[in-house]
């Protein structure tokens, strides 16, 4: 393949220079290439052909201490420490490059390096990004092959520039005392080295498009966000969408997922994305969205025909799974697949498991990588160069206790605030996590805020903001809400307050439904249950969270006055 971009060409000879691969081979991007390496890969032991019934899917196992993030490992390098990012590591970029370079020199030695263009959001789109990632390893070729649009498509819109995004991943031999996830967003450029982990190893994941993203959106005036984007159809053929930012394990994939329940005849949801939400002011005044990915990369234990039955329809083929369970011929389990382990099971780090033994068969970060192409409900606009507009942005947390099922901001700056706040109980423990984007947040929290707040003066009809939360209990421990399809009741009138159909309360915390306002055709719950338990608000209770959400937000420096103003009027109405 000739490649007449110089910028490309100089940088791809020093990285080559320092780690001296045996040869270097410019992915295209065809089928053809997806499926030779595929049996490169199982030929070569790095993929285990999974059996018939899984046409074209495949296993992958990472070492034991590779398979979820490390924010001891992550950093976000800016050339002035003031610039940092408040949630990661900070390095000056000088430092950390000689590091990476000691790491670096002849790691790819025996190897091949393989160079991948790709582009982030549909092709042609003023959303979109242009970036190359340099690896060592074939299993990330073909995971970016389904998450990104890699080879010509990329290459035609890099052209001759020179503001493509640079990557570079280096296998390693994954010492975590030497693991670094570098970031440098004013450079454009990323470095993953002594890891194999997807989330850090493709690059067109979580660093690009969350990390990296981030910090460049909040300085050019754009939102890169830990979001679904989900389509609804009205019986009349109307079509809103709705965009929601989870912590992990709250919600977001099944509500990308959703399918309306029996009673809502007429109704259709289509997904747009799961995981990743670029957003910008449109000229018309509203919030226009795109999914940067072309696939998806998503946790698996707890997905079954039942809880996401078209999850569960699409990774049945062409699919790559990592840190689960297979059995000697090659047929997959995880934990909550919903049906009985299969006998010869072997675990995800290759040892002989059955329902007794006392670890884990998959990994709990388990994850499927499958084609967003396949997915027979995604929205036939997922690929539109403008993007969708958006009516409501939901903020979905995880509460036993305080956080009722719903609650609608008092204006703009008032999301961004239940936005900020934004929780998920963890094993007994309280994680706080504003906008569900902490981990993979690469500005400083108060520039990051100060740009969601600005959105409000660029917006005509900005969307309605509001907060879920599907997992209150009872006094016996027992969830009051049934979750999962019968959400759909909570975005029916959530989309019924966009357009100002739907009248609500308004308590010290926001907006509440009235009970007669919300469906509950079908389900074993009454209005007096949704209003005593699901909608509750505690005085008591939120007083204490009020002032722990104070706490925790003062821990970072620079907060905008109008989050600052927002704590005390939720005080006020509270006192």
């Amino acid at each position: 393949m000739t490649i007449n971009n110089e910028y490309v060409r100089k940088w791809v000879e020093e990285i080559a220079q320092l780690c001296r691969p045996d040869a270097i081979y410019w992915c295209n991007g065809s089928e053809d290439e997806y499926e030779r390496l595929a049996q490169q890969a199982v030929a070569e032991g790095k993929l285990k052909a999974l059996d018939a019934s899984w046409p074209d899917c495949y296993a992958f196992s990472t070492q034991a201490d590779d398979s979820e993030t490390h924010r001891e490992c992550t950093y976000v390098c800016t050339d002035h420490v003031e610039d940092r990012a408040d949630t990661s590591l900070w390095m000056a970029p000088e430092e950390m490059l000689g590091k990476l370079a000691s790491i670096m020199e002849n790691s790819m030695s025996g190897k091949i390096l393989y160079v991948i263009p790709y582009v982030l959001g549909p092709v042609g789109s003023p959303f979109s990004q242009t970036a190359i990632e340099i690896t060592d390893s074939i299993y990330v070729v073909l995971n970016m092959r389904i998450l990104t649009r890699i080879g010509d498509a990329a290459w035609s819109q890099i052209g001759d520039k020179d503001d493509f995004f640079r990557g570079v991943h280096v296998t390693g031999d994954l010492d975590i005392s030497k693991r670094y996830i570098a970031h440098f967003p004013e450079y454009r450029t990323l470095y993953a080295v002594n890891t194999e982990f997807g989330g850090y190893a493709f690059q067109g994941k979580s660093s690009l498009a969350m990390v990296m993203s981030s910090a460049v959106a909040a300085k050019e005036g754009w939102l890169a966000e830990h979001m679904m984007i989900l389509a609804i159809e009205n019986p009349e053929g109307e079509v809103r969408y709705i965009a929601g930012a989870f912590p992990s394990s709250s919600g977001k994939s099944n509500l990308a997922f959703m399918i309306p329940p029996a009673y809502a005849k007429g109704y259709k949801c289509y997904t747009v994305g799961d995981d990743i939400a670029w957003l910008r002011p449109g000229p018309d005044g509203r919030l226009w969205a795109i999914n940067p990915e072309a696939g998806f990369f998503s946790v698996l234990p707890g997905v079954n025909e039942k809880s996401s039955p078209r999850a569960a329809e699409m990774i049945r083929k062409n699919t790559i799974f990592t840190n689960i369970a297979v059995s000697e011929d090659g047929l997959p389990w995880w934990e909550g697949k919903g049906t009985k382990a299969p006998d010869n099971l072997l675990n995800w780090q290759g040892v002989h498991w059955d329902m007794q033994s006392p670890y884990k068969a998959a990994h709990p970060n388990s994850r499927f990588t499958s084609p967003a192409s396949q997915l027979t409900s995604m929205s036939p606009h997922w690929e539109d160069p403008a993007g969708v507009p958006i009516s409501a942005i939901i903020f979905g947390g995880k509460s036993s206790l305080t956080q009722p099922l719903l609650i609608e901001a008092f204006n703009w700056q008032h999301g961004v605030f239940l936005g900020a706040s934004l929780s998920a109980e963890r094993d007994k423990t309280l994680e706080r996590n504003p906008m569900g984007i902490l981990p993979f947040l690469g500005a400083s929290m108060g520039d990051y805020l100060r740009n969601w707040l600005s959105m409000e003066n660029r917006l005509t009809a900005p969307p309605n903001i509001f907060r879920v939360n599907w997992f209150r209990k009872d006094e016996k421990g027992d969830f009051l809400w049934p979750g999962y399809g019968e959400n759909f009741r909570v975005l029916e009138w959530i989309l019924g307050r966009c357009y100002d159909e739907l009248a609500a309360t308004s308590t010290a915390v926001g907006m509440i439904p009235r009970a007669e306002d919300f469906n509950l055709e079908g389900i074993k719950l009454t209005q007096a249950e949704l209003v005593n338990e699901l909608l509750a608000i505690d005085k008591t209770a939120w007083q204490k969270e009020t002032a722990e959400v104070e706490t925790f937000l003062h821990s970072f420096p620079n907060l905008p006055a109008e989050i600052e103003a927002e704590i005390a009027a939720q005080k006020e109405r509270l006192s």
